[in-house]
């Protein structure tokens, strides 16, 4: 069966630089990639009289926006080294959100451009983004539009020994393009209240959590080779940090409660508002 990435395009260059990483990643699986585009009536439209008006008809609204996407992604073809795996686009009527995750049923992946908001430089993800990451049917890729390709052979994956960070392993052993070494991340930090006692922490406690580490790696991971790191910092910057120059970080879409350590639920959060990179977010099944 043919892998399939649906690709957000909403005519922004953010869109169309999550267009070209799709392609990209697209060669490296023989998949094909599936630009959707969603468009709705202005809701002022849809209004009782005297305030809305008249809106042409849905058909024709969906052709007019099938043509002005095919241009778009036409135009944007000889950007792209991989551009043949780029199916006919599709446009449906709808919220955005909702139309990417329907198309992506049968998908193994859905990408997503990301763009700074406004005044807060840095923020990446949107509400549409947002609303995508929380609700799809598969992994979520998240581009910030200042990617360019790169190829440092380095996949960073956070991992707390939940489900969902398990997933992530998994996920990344499986797309992840060889020989790319995947370096397994464990963070904790002590909790405020503790603060001043951390000297009767053993460092035994973080030799048992890098024997883990490893442990794990070795379980989860057939086809490449694995580093991994105990980290006792801040994992919402550690993180980042760690991903800087990797090819691509993976996160489950949330870990074990704050009493384990690794909340991967507001780690991934943070992670999608100050993207470094390409960024993949794993749900278990």
């Amino acid at each position: 069966m043919t892998k399939r990435f649906i690709v957000g395009i909403d005519g922004s260059d953010a869109s169309l630089t999550a267009l070209t990483w799709a392609t990209g990643f697209a060669e490296r699986h023989e998949a094909e990639v599936v630009p959707v585009h969603s468009w709705e009536y202005p809701t002022i439209a849809l209004l009782p009289s005297p305030v809305g008006f008249p809106v042409p008809a849905q058909a024709f609204m969906t052709q007019t926006n099938d043509r002005l996407i095919t241009k778009l992604i036409d135009d944007h073809r000889e950007q792209i080294e991989n551009a043949d795996c780029i199916t006919d686009p599709e446009v449906y009527h709808g919220g955005p959100a909702s139309v990417l995750c329907e198309a992506a049923k049968d998908a193994d992946l859905i990408v997503v451009g990301s763009r700074e908001r406004g005044r807060f430089k840095g923020l990446m993800l949107g509400s549409v983004g947002s609303q995508v990451v929380n609700a799809a049917p598969c992994a979520v890729a998240v581009i910030p539009s200042d990617w360019t390709p790169t190829s440092t052979g380095r996949v960073v994956i956070g991992v707390d020994g939940s489900p969902h960070s398990n997933a992530a392993v998994d996920w990344a052993d499986r797309w992840a393009p060889p020989p790319s070494t995947l370096h397994l991340v464990h963070g904790w930090e002590i909790p405020v209240s503790l603060e001043g006692f951390d000297r009767w922490i053993d460092s035994t406690d973080v030799e048992g959590a890098a024997k883990r580490l490893t442990e794990l790696g070795a379980e989860r991971v057939v086809d490449h080779q694995v580093e991994t790191e105990v980290i006792q910092a801040n994992m919402k910057q550690s993180l980042t940090e760690c991903a800087r120059d990797a090819d691509l970080l993976v996160l489950g879409a949330r870990g074990h409660s704050k009493l384990v350590g690794l909340l991967l639920g507001s780690v991934t959060t943070s992670t999608l508002n100050h993207l470094t990179g390409p960024t993949v977010i794993v749900r278990a099944e």
